[in-house]
Formats: C-alpha cells, structure tokens, sequence
C-alpha cells in the first residue's frame, strides 16, 4: 500500500471530526424527539383517561372540577411539546437562506433576459 501523504489527512481528519460531531448532535436530537413522542403519547392516554371519567358525569362537581383542569393542563402539555424553537430553528433558517438565494437568483436571472 502506498502511504497517504500528509496534506490529505489533515482535511480527512477534519471531516471525520465534522461527521462525527453531526452524528451526536443527530442522535442527540433523536433521543429528544422519541422523549417527546412518548411523552406526549402518555399525555394523550391520560387526557383520554380523565375525559371518559368527566363524561361518566356521576363524580362530584369537586372532582369534575379538578379533572377539567387536569385536561386542561394536558392539553397545555401536548401543544406546547409538538413543536418547539429548537426543532424548527434549523429547518426556519434553511428555508429562509435557500429561499432568499432562490428569489436573488431569479430576479437577476430576469434581469439578464428581459
């Protein structure tokens, strides 16, 4: 085998250092994301759970009352858990970039032909 000379390395180096440093930060997100998916899937049981008790209608109106804000709470925990800041700021921002170079693009590009 022919050896690999030295200015080739440090850059291979380098872009494994990149890829495995992406590869934790994407597990990472992952581990978060499945958190979050069986934390809101409790949530939905439970809601289910206190709403068929808050239907039965045969509780008394403390304890009717009390389970409503268990839903309601639940709810607050489902919606605020589905989408948050840190998983759409990525993707936001992609969007935007590739966007705004799209829109720059074409404006020059009917510039050039009109």
């Amino acid at each position: 085998m022919k050896p690999v000379p030295p200015s080739t390395e440090r850059p291979l180096a380098a872009e494994l250092s990149q890829f495995e440093t992406a590869l934790k930060e994407t597990a990472k997100d992952f581990l978060a994301l499945r958190d979050r998916y069986f934390e809101v899937k409790k949530a939905q049981q439970q809601r289910t759970e206190l709403q068929t008790q808050l239907d039965s209608g045969s509780l008394p109106s403390a304890e009717l009352k009390r389970l409503q804000q268990q839903i309601d709470t639940l709810e607050e925990t489902l919606e605020g858990k589905i989408l948050t800041w840190e998983m759409a700021k990525e993707p936001f921002w992609q969007a935007l970039r590739f966007g705004g170079l799209g829109l720059v693009v074409g404006w020059l590009l009917r510039g050039w032909a009109g």
